[in-house]
């Protein structure tokens, strides 16, 4: 999993990687011995089975704002209290 970060942390970081040819990319990729799968994934910019290739998850977040009915309103010069929020 390390070799494939690296892979996409070098292609991310040097504007140069991206402009290489795909003979070079596939060279890099052997180099770090990526599977064939692996490699098929990223020449194809499948990110959905990179995740699955890569046992990761997506990275869900919801929020949920607390409606207030008793506020203040707006013009009142008393400080208003933030709304509590969640985050998962």
């Amino acid at each position: 999993m390390s070799n494939v970060i690296q892979l996409l942390e070098r292609l991310g970081e040097d504007a140069n990687l991206s402009d290489h040819t795909l003979e070079n990319l596939k060279q890099q990729m052997q180099d770090l011995e990526l599977s064939e799968v692996t490699q098929k994934a990223i020449l194809e910019g499948d990110a959905n089975a990179l995740e699955t290739l890569m046992n990761l998850s997506p990275i869900v977040c919801g929020i949920i704002i607390e409606d207030d009915e008793d506020s203040p309103d707006e013009n009142e010069d008393e400080p208003q209290q933030p709304s509590q929020a969640v985050a998962v």
